[in-house]
């Protein structure tokens, strides 16, 4: 999408510690070569990242990610979305995650793009 910036909001993620939420937006950038940030649309765009006339996040885009505590076997549901602006978002709805002995298998439920 552009830019050179990451954004990341894993406030709704219950299935991760702080340190590994840091941990996990640290990597991702390392891994796509990007400034990371955290925080929620609302947040970004009192900061300044988002326009709020556009809704538009100039210089990258939004990690959106948010799950529901893990079941006794470690499997849980989730959602995320990679959004750049109103107009410009792409999401993923009712995905599971399945843990298969020491590693997960994912599923994702259904996809939008706007």
């Amino acid at each position: 999408n552009g830019g050179k910036l990451a954004a990341f909001d894993l406030s709704a993620v219950e299935n991760l510690t702080e340190g590994e939420k840091s941990a996990l937006v640290y990597l991702a950038g390392n891994d796509m070569g990007r400034e990371t940030i955290q925080g929620t649309r609302q947040q970004l765009e009192e900061e300044g990242y988002i326009d709020g006339d556009t809704w538009g996040l100039a210089d990258g885009f939004l990690i959106i990610i948010e799950d529901e505590k893990a079941d006794a076997g470690g499997n849980f549901s989730f959602r995320a979305e990679k959004w750049k602006s109103a107009a410009g978002a792409v999401s993923y709805e009712d995905c599971q995650a399945v843990l298969r002995g020491e590693t997960y298998e994912y599923r994702i439920g259904t996809e939008a793009v706007s």
